[in-house]
């Protein structure tokens, strides 16, 4: 969401720090739904302004850790399902090798 959409949403201005905070919980806070987050957050600044947002922060940060953790997993995962395949195929190979020696 861009600074303006929020501005529109909320009908007043917030700084620039402020927002980035919005942002921020916007993105990464687990209770935002990703279908109607930018109404949601606009609705809780209206109701409760920066601070709820300032509470919000240290669970978005620990969210936004958890999903990099998440991706990391993934990658590494991916890079071992890769390297099992390539392995069984070698494995197949030599196995096709060894055949032909007891011939």
């Amino acid at each position: 969401m861009q600074k303006h959409e929020f501005e529109e949403r909320i009908e007043s201005t917030v700084s620039d720090e402020d927002y980035k905070l919005i942002e921020f919980v916007y993105q990464f806070h687990p209770v935002i739904r990703n279908v109607s987050g930018k109404d949601e957050v606009a609705e809780l600044y209206k109701s409760f302004g920066m601070a709820l947002f300032r509470d919000m922060e240290p669970r978005a940060k620990k969210a936004k850790e958890v999903e990099e953790k998440m991706t990391s997993c993934r990658l590494e995962i991916e890079t071992l399902t890769e390297l099992l395949a390539t392995r069984k195929a070698e494995m197949k190979d030599l196995e096709a090798e060894l055949q032909e020696l007891r011939i």
